[in-house]
C-alpha cells in the first residue's frame, strides 16, 4: 500500500491503462466536449467574465454548453486555455480538447491513489477493477463526460473523513457540490454517520460548517445569475429527477426517486451505529438508486465506480461476474444509443449513435436491454449493501450496547480495569454501573457489624440486575451513587444508556440471568498478597480509613470471599490474575507500582494462538502456555514490559476496524494493564463474531 506513481509505472496493467487513455486523448474527440464543454471554456477566454454562463448565453451560446458549477469551470479552464493558445499559434483545433482530457486523466490517477487508501488494499489489486474498468474508459475518454471531477472530490472528502480531518472533509465535499450539484446526495448519509457515532459526533458541526459554508461561498454568488439558473439549475439533467412519478390527482404527483432516497436515508438512520465501510456501502446504494429510478445520463454511472470497485475487491467470483455483466450491458446500450467521438488524424466520424431507427421491434429490444441492465444494477446495489453489512464486524457489534461485566474481591482492581476500558471507548460512549451503588446501607449503618459487603443479602441485587438489563435494552435508569469518601449515597439521578456498558462489582457475575447477557464476563482473581497490598494502599491512602480497621476487615471478610465471590470465577470467560514478580516489594506500601506478571485464563475461545503470536512476535513478551480441559480453555502466563504504543499496534493487527470501535484517541495503558485492555477487546470482538456466525 502507499505506492508512488513511479512504482505503479512498472506494473504492466497500469502501463496498459495509461496507453489506452493517452491514445484516446490524442485521437478521440468526444461529441459532448467538442460541441459543448470546450467551446464554452474557449469563449470564456475570448470574453472574460466573472459569470461565464450568462456571458455564454448573451453571445448566443447553447444552454447545454456547461451545466456545471464554478469548481468544474476552474479546474478545466487552465489546460483548455493553454491548449487553445497552442491551437491559435499553430492553426489547429485539437489541443484545447486534449487539455480538457488531460485534466480528467490527472484526476483519474488521483482516484486510483485515493481508492488505495480508502479501501486499504494494495494499488495493484485496483488495476483491473478500476484502472482497466471499461466504464471509466468509455465514460471519460470516449463519451467525454467530466464527472471524474466530482467523483475525485467526493473520494477526497471520504479520505479526510476516514482520518477524522473533518474540516478538510467538509471543504472537499463543498468543492464536489460546487462542481456538480448531484454531490449533494451523499450529505445526508454523512450526517447520519456522524450522528450515529458518538466518538465522532463532535465533528458534525465543523463538517457542516465547512461543507455548507464552502458550498455557499463558491456557488452562492452565482445562484442569482440568470445564466447559472438556466444552464445549471434548470438543466435537463436536474429535471430527470422528476421524470418517474405516480400521479395522485389532477395536479399532484409523488416523485419516486426523492421518495425512495428519503426512505434509504431513514434505513441508514435505523441501522444504528455505522462504521465507515457501512456508510460507504450506503453511498454506493444511493447512487445506484438514482441510476435505477431516473433516466440516467451515461456520466452518472461514473459515480458508482468506486463502490463497484470496493464490491469487487471484497467479493468473490459472483461480484466480478455481476460487475462485468453490468459494464457490458451499460456500454453496449450507450454505444447503440448515445453519441461517441470523432477520431482526429484518422478523419473517422464515429460521433453518432449506432442505432437511430424508429421501428417498434427495435424500441422493444432497446427497452428489454435497458430492463436487463436495470435488473443487474438492482441486484448489484442490494448485494453491495447486504455484503457490506454481513462483512462488517463493527455492524454486528453495534446492534445493541456492548456490555462488559467485571467481578472480583474488594481491592482486586475492578475499578482500575473499569477506568482503563472506559479510556479505550471514551467517556462519551460509556456508561458505568458500580455494584457499590446497590449496597443496602451506607457506611455508618449498624448492620455492617453483623454482615459484610460481600454477602449478597447486603446488596439489592434485584435492582442491580434490573438496571443493567434495562441499559442493555436501551432504556435509561434511575440510580443513586455511593460516595466512598463520605460513606453515603447521593440523591438518585437519571442514567442514560450508551454504546458501552461497563458493570463492575463484587457480585457482577453472581446472578446467572445477568451474567449470561454480558458480551464479556471478567473475573479478577488477583494474587492474595498483592490484593491485600492494593486494598490497604487504596483504603488507607485514598479513602482515609484506619490501617488496623482495614486489616481487621480483610480477615473478617475472608469466609464470605470464599463463599460468595470466588465461585463467580466459573462464570467468567476471562480470568485475570496479577501476580508480583518480586513478593518482597509488597512489604512496604510504596507509591510506585510493584513489578507484575499476568496470568490469564481464556475459556471457550479458539483465538488464543493468534493472540500469543502477536504478544511474542510483535510485543516481545514472554508467554507460557498451559492447556486445560475442553471446557476450561487455556492459561497464559505473560511476562515482560511493553509500552502503550506497541499495545495499540497489536490491537490494530488483531482486530479489524478497531479504530471504529474505540475513542478517537483511545487511552491505552502500559504493561500488564494494557495487556488486559488488549485481551478484553480482542475477546469481545471474537465472542460477538462467533455468536453472529452461530
Amino acid at each position: 500500500m502507499g505506492l508512488t506513481l513511479r512504482q505503479l509505472a512498472t506494473n504492466p496493467l497500469f502501463a496498459v491503462g495509461v496507453l489506452i487513455r493517452v491514445l484516446m486523448l490524442l485521437f478521440a474527440a468526444p461529441v459532448v466536449q467538442s460541441k459543448w464543454f470546450v467551446p464554452f471554456l474557449r469563449e470564456a477566454l475570448v470574453h472574460p467574465s466573472i459569470d461565464p454562463w450568462s456571458t455564454h448565453l448573451a453571445y448566443g451560446g447553447d444552454p447545454m454548453g456547461f451545466p456545471y458549477g464554478p469548481v468544474m469551470y476552474l479546474l478545466h479552464a487552465p489546460l483548455v486555455w493553454l491548449g487553445d493558445i497552442i491551437d491559435r499559434s499553430v492553426g489547429t483545433d485539437c489541443y484545447a480538447g486534449i487539455g480538457f482530457g488531460l485534466t480528467i486523466l490527472g484526476l483519474d490517477i488521483g482516484c486510483l491513489l485515493l481508492l488505495e487508501k480508502l479501501l486499504r488494499v494494495p494499488a495493484h489489486r485496483l488495476l483491473l477493477p478500476y484502472w482497466l474498468s471499461p466504464i471509466v474508459i468509455y465514460v471519460c475518454y470516449w463519451h467525454g463526460q467530466t464527472d471524474m471531477v466530482p467523483v475525485y472530490l467526493l473520494l477526497a472528502s471520504l479520505y479526510f473523513l476516514q482520518r477524522l480531518r473533518v474540516g478538510y472533509a467538509g471543504a472537499a465535499l463543498a468543492l464536489a457540490m460546487a462542481a456538480k450539484l448531484s454531490m449533494l446526495l451523499p450529505l445526508p448519509f454523512l450526517c447520519v454517520y456522524f450522528l450515529r457515532n458518538k466518538r465522532i459526533r463532535w465533528g458534525l458541526g465543523r463538517f457542516l460548517a465547512s461543507a455548507i459554508g464552502g458550498f455557499l461561498l463558491l456557488q452562492g454568488p452565482y445562484l442569482l445569475s440568470p445564466g447559472v439558473h438556466r444552464m445549471v439549475l434548470q438543466s435537463p439533467e436536474i429535471q430527470k429527477v422528476y421524470r418517474v412519478a405516480i400521479s395522485i390527482g389532477e395536479n399532484h404527483s409523488v416523485y419516486i426517486l426523492p421518495l425512495t432516497y428519503l426512505l434509504l436515508v431513514y434505513i441508514a438512520w435505523r441501522i444504528g451505529r455505522m462504521s465507515f465501510d457501512l456508510m460507504f456501502a450506503f453511498l454506493g446504494m444511493s447512487f445506484f438508486l438514482v441510476l435505477l429510478l431516473a433516466p440516467a445520463s451515461i456520466g452518472w454511472f461514473l459515480w458508482t465506480v468506486p463502490f463497484l470497485v470496493a464490491h469487487q475487491v471484497a467479493g468473490g467470483t459472483a461480484s466480478l461476474l455481476l460487475v462485468t455483466g453490468f459494464s457490458a450491458l451499460l456500454i453496449g446500450f450507450h454505444l447503440v444509443n448515445s453519441t461517441g467521438a470523432y477520431l482526429r488524424w484518422l478523419d473517422l466520424d464515429l460521433a453518432g449513435p449506432l442505432w437511430q431507427g424508429t421501428a417498434a421491434s427495435g424500441r422493444h429490444l432497446q427497452s428489454l436491454w435497458l430492463t436487463s441492465m436495470t435488473a443487474v444494477g438492482g441486484v448489484l446495489s442490494l448485494r453491495m449493501l447486504r455484503e457490506g453489512v454481513q462483512r462488517n464486524d463493527y455492524y454486528r457489534l453495534s446492534r445493541r450496547p456492548l456490555a462488559i461485566g467485571i467481578a472480583g474481591d474488594s481491592g482486586s482492581g475492578k475499578d482500575t480495569l473499569n477506568r482503563a476500558l472506559a479510556g479505550l471507548f471514551g467517556d462519551d460512549s460509556v456508561v458505568n454501573v458500580s455494584g457499590d451503588d446497590y449496597h443496602l446501607w451506607d457506611r455508618h449503618a449498624a448492620m455492617w457489624r453483623a454482615i459484610t459487603h460481600l454477602n449478597p443479602q447486603a446488596n439489592d441485587l434485584m435492582a442491580f440486575s434490573r438496571d443493567v438489563l434495562s441499559l442493555m435494552d436501551g432504556k435509561p435508569i434511575l440510580c443513586r451513587h455511593y460516595d466512598h469518601k463520605a460513606g453515603r449515597f447521593t440523591k438518585a439521578s437519571v442514567v442514560q444508556n450508551n454504546d458501552v456498558i461497563l458493570v463492575s462489582g463484587l457480585h457482577a457475575l453472581y446472578v446467572p440471568a445477568l451474567g449470561d447477557r454480558f458480551d464479556v464476563q471478567i473475573f479478577l482473581a488477583m494474587n492474595e498478597d498483592l490484593r491485600r497490598y492494593f486494598k490497604i494502599r487504596r483504603d488507607v491512602h485514598e479513602r482515609g480509613h484506619d490501617l488496623a480497621n482495614v486489616r481487621e476487615l480483610i480477615e473478617r471478610r475472608r469466609a464470605d470471599t470464599e463463599r460468595f465471590i470466588n465461585p463467580q470465577e466459573s462464570m467468567a470467560g476471562l480470568v485475570f490474575s496479577l501476580e508480583p514478580t518480586n513478593p518482597d516489594q509488597l512489604e512496604l506500601l510504596r507509591a510506585e507500582e510493584p513489578a507484575l506478571h499476568l496470568r490469564v485464563r481464556i475459556r471457550r475461545a479458539l483465538y488464543w494462538d493468534r493472540l500469543v503470536r502477536v504478544l511474542i512476535g510483535l510485543c516481545g513478551l514472554h508467554v507460557d502456555i498451559e492447556m486445560l480441559g475442553p471446557s476450561e480453555g487455556v492459561t497464559l502466563m505473560i511476562d515482560g514490559e511493553i509500552g502503550r504504543e506497541d499495545i495499540a499496534l497489536a490491537a490494530s493487527r488483531l482486530i479489524p476496524q478497531v479504530e471504529e470501535l474505540l475513542a478517537v484517541e483511545p487511552q491505552w495503558e502500559d504493561n500488564m494493564m494494557g495487556i488486559m485492555q488488549l485481551i478484553t477487546l480482542f475477546h469481545l470482538t471474537e465472542e460477538i463474531r462467533s455468536r453472529a456466525a452461530e
